[in-house]
């Protein structure tokens, strides 16, 4: 997975967990794909798309992430939440310069809709 980023690209989890790149994502993805998310599933939906030049791109979607087991082994509930992320187009291929994921959580000083 990680080498879908730049050499220098970066990645935040919703935790505010940070690695800076590509062998900083990867040493984060292999404790977590060894443990926690070892049989996980990830779904992404892509909503939108903005082309801020013809080399650079920031992508909003959501996620999905299932069969996910807390450090015990017992299974916790799918996580849901939001993406965003900066692509850079390298020799043909897009690649992700800066990745953040969050859970959306209600703000207390926010009216209820």
């Amino acid at each position: 997975m990680a080498a879908m980023w730049t050499i220098d690209g970066d990645y935040m989890e919703p935790d505010g967990r940070h690695a800076k790149g590509r062998a900083g994502v990867e040493q984060l993805f292999t404790r977590e794909q060894q443990t926690v998310f070892k049989d996980s599933t990830l779904a992404l939906t892509i909503e939108t798309v903005w082309f801020i030049g013809a080399d650079v791109a920031m992508v909003d979607g959501k996620y999905d992430l299932s069969n996910v087991r807390d450090l015990e082994g017992n299974p916790l509930p799918v996580r849901s939440g939001h993406l965003t992320a900066v692509l850079l187009r390298e020799d043909g291929s897009w690649r992700v310069a800066a990745g953040r994921a969050m859970i959306p959580v209600p703000l207390v000083y926010r009216a209820k809709q």
